[in-house]
């Protein structure tokens, strides 16, 4: 009977994911230092890892198309081929065609890609034609080769000979590895594996359960096997799958921190026969033997006990530690949102009881309800944190795309990363995606200029592109910083004109600061013809339209002659922010706490008025004033004579000063976005429900300025 595998097919999707992510990293790795053999190492052991992973799937074109990168590398790394430009094109080929078999294959249509040209390729380097005259500009120095060739010293011609039929090469890193680590091969016999010792209160226990088996198991993985610490998570699942894990030896975490040579025992309670678990084992990837050892037959009870005295008490009561599964779940980002969604409902009725038991003088009530207020808290911490992501996630995808972008145009960029560890809300880490593509496209396009410009203009032939993350306040920064040609007003403004984007009034009031406005333009775009990159003028307008939609708001900072700095601010998640609850003629509205400075009363004597607007002076600034009623057009306007509260919110260097009627204080709010007929109005980004049931619109400061 075969195992069924099909179940695991999100965990092969994931795990194919992290490894398509080290190719790509380690290919451009190559691509900068092609004398070192370590990176080539690496891609073999990635492609390797596929290769294995898929054959035990049965994904037949990704397996053959691993097979035959995995032939090509190894001619790399043991020097047999140097590597040059064209080959390290050709192996970013193998990189985006597995993507997209890989990705076939997530949407159930695997074996329609064709990768027949691609295959012919490799085999003509293995072969030793070569890809032409791209051949030259990338050569390994003779000294990398060196120690690969004075190991198989008996046949130093042949190695070439074999190259003509790729068949073979399967078994060629077993016998060039081995030369190559002389003390590998020595390493095994002399740490034995520990023996796992299950306690006798832990057999006579399941001994009285009818039919149930307590077994040892002895797990022996492929000599070649890279990721050991997988193969033991995929072991544990199938187990657990059969019956009760009892325990492991190494202990789970030295299993997990792959503290262990290629064996390790588990203890199984299980109902299943010797020869089912041992089935289940074998159809593992890389697992090369099992022993089953039976501890409690299912009818025995203190015979078990009795037969099985060679097994001593453990002194360490560490390797008795129940083995835990797996120390991390992955879980359909779904579930988090339903679970995020049920949260939020918890801390709305929350402030809805916080608010009932204002009323009443109860001593026994409110202790419950700071106990309650404080587990709330607890719990929508720890949701929060369990969607929280790496930006790495996402900042991974684009050194290959600079790459790639910088080639077509003649342009030499390097491309600087910094703040990965950052971490965001997964719904939004997915959305940011398509603003990043188009601020770094923008950046090497319209920024960085030709080397041959560049050396003009003083400036080194290779210029640099920073992509950047990182805290501030309530916010996440991520920056597109590049050293190129900048911005220039002026040329911005003509090309509105010239585009039909703003009229010959508007274009001679604009000045410096609505650079922004006017570039995020729909339709605004300085390229003087269509590309594949640019030209289309959807790039920034795109930019700030996804921004905005996630609560967000874009700064751009530039120079002419010196570069360009787009940033995107981003709240940290979606589900639950601080808010100031500001109240406009009997209406509560909220403002993101992210934005507010801080809040002033204000005199109507303090008001004045510059360029036909109003403005207040505060602390040698001048900062316009929006009364929020004149704004919504509320029938209760601010008295005219009396001080009032206003709201001082920032949006990077932006100020505004919202003039409201009253202040209510800072509140816990859950966002929920507006209908999709709504979402044209201007001026909100939402909307919460108050703890009294009522609904409160959340205002979008950005578009207020």
């Amino acid at each position: 009977m075969e195992m069924d595998i099909s179940q695991y097919k999100d965990l092969f999707i994931t795990e194919a994911q992290e490894h398509l992510d080290s190719l790509n990293k380690f290919l451009l790795q190559l691509e900068s230092d092609p004398a070192n053999l370590e990176v080539v190492t690496e891609i073999f052991r990635s492609a390797h890892t596929l290769k294995g992973m898929s054959a035990t799937m049965g994904y037949d074109q990704l397996t053959e198309l691993a097979h035959e990168m995995e032939n090509l590398l190894e001619h790399l790394r043991t020097g047999d081929t140097p590597v040059t430009s064209g080959i390290v094109d050709t192996l970013f080929s193998c990189f985006d065609t597995l993507g997209a078999i890989i990705n076939a294959i997530a949407e159930d249509r695997p074996g329609q890609i064709d990768y027949s040209g691609l295959v012919s390729d490799i085999r003509a380097i293995v072969n030793g034609a070569g890809l032409g005259p791209e051949a030259e500009p990338i050569v390994v120095p003779e000294r990398a080769r060196e120690p690969v060739a004075a190991g198989p010293s008996p046949e130093p011609e042949p190695s070439p000979e074999p190259e003509p039929s790729p068949e073979p090469a399967p078994e060629r890193p077993e016998a060039r590895a081995e030369p190559a680590e002389p003390p590998e091969p020595e390493r095994e016999p002399p740490a034995p594996p520990p023996v796992l010792e299950i306690d006798e209160a832990e057999r006579q226990k399941f001994a009285a359960i009818p039919g149930m088996r307590v077994m040892r198991l002895t797990v022996q993985l492929d000599s070649e096997c890279l990721l050991k610490s997988v193969r033991v998570f995929m072991v544990f699942k199938k187990l657990a799958q059969l019956g009760e894990v009892l325990g492991s030896a190494p202990p789970v975490e030295a299993l997990e921190d792959e503290k262990f040579e290629t064996t390790f025992q588990v203890g199984l309670a299980t109902h299943e026969g010797s020869e089912r678990v041992e089935r289940a084992i074998l159809a593992i990837a890389e697992i090369s033997g099992i022993e089953v050892e039976t501890l409690v037959e299912p009818e025995e009870t203190q015979a078990a006990g009795e037969s099985s005295g060679r097994v001593s008490r453990p002194s360490d009561q560490s390797q008795m530690t129940v083995a835990r599964k797996t120390q991390s779940v992955r879980v359909n980002i779904a579930r988090l949102d339903t679970l995020m969604n049920l949260v939020g409902e918890l801390v709305i009725n929350r402030t809805r009881l916080a608010q009932i038991a204002s009323g009443f003088e109860i001593a026994e009530l409110r202790e419950a309800l700071d106990q309650t207020s404080r587990l709330t808290a607890e719990l929508q911490d720890e949701v929060m944190k369990t969607r929280m992501v790496p930006v790495e996630h996402v900042f991974n995808r684009f050194p290959r795309m600079v790459r790639d972008l910088a080639r077509a145009d003649g342009k030499e960029v390097d491309f600087v990363v910094e703040g990965k560890e950052i971490e965001l809300d997964r719904t939004i880490l997915d959305e940011i995606s398509d603003p990043l593509i188009h601020m770094i496209r923008n950046a090497v396009d319209h920024g960085i200029a030709s080397p041959e410009r560049r050396r003009v203009q003083g400036k080194p032939s290779r210029g640099t592109v920073r992509l950047a993350a990182y805290r501030d306040r309530n916010y996440v920064a991520i920056e597109v910083e590049d050293d190129g040609e900048g911005i220039d007003p002026e040329r911005v403004f003509d090309r509105a004109l010239a585009r039909g984007l703003v009229t010959e009034d508007e274009r001679r009031a604009l000045g410096a600061d609505d650079v922004l406005r006017v570039v995020c333009m729909p339709g605004f775009s300085t390229s003087e013809k269509v590309s594949g990159v640019s030209g289309r003028g959807v790039g920034m307008d795109a930019v700030k339209s996804k921004t905005e939609a996630l609560g967000g708001f874009v700064i751009i900072d530039s120079e002419p002659g010196r570069g360009t700095r787009t940033t995107l601010k981003l709240p940290l998640t979606l589900a639950i922010v601080q808010a100031l609850m500001v109240e406009v003629s009997s209406e509560t509205y909220a403002v993101p706490l992210g934005t507010v400075r801080e809040t002033h009363v204000i005199n109507p004597e303090d008001i004045k008025t510059v360029r036909n607007a109003e403005a207040i002076f505060l602390r040698d600034e001048t900062i316009p004033l929006l009364r929020l009623d004149g704004a919504l057009q509320c029938e209760h306007v601010l008295n005219g004579t009396e001080p009032f509260p206003v709201v001082i919110t920032e949006i990077g260097p932006r100020l505004i000063a919202i003039g409201v009627h009253s202040l209510i204080g800072q509140q816990e709010i859950v966002i929920s976005t507006l209908d999709k007929f709504l979402k044209r109005v201007e001026g909100f980004a939402g909307a919460t429900i108050l703890g009294s049931g009522r609904v409160a619109l959340i205002l979008d400061i950005p578009s207020l300025m």
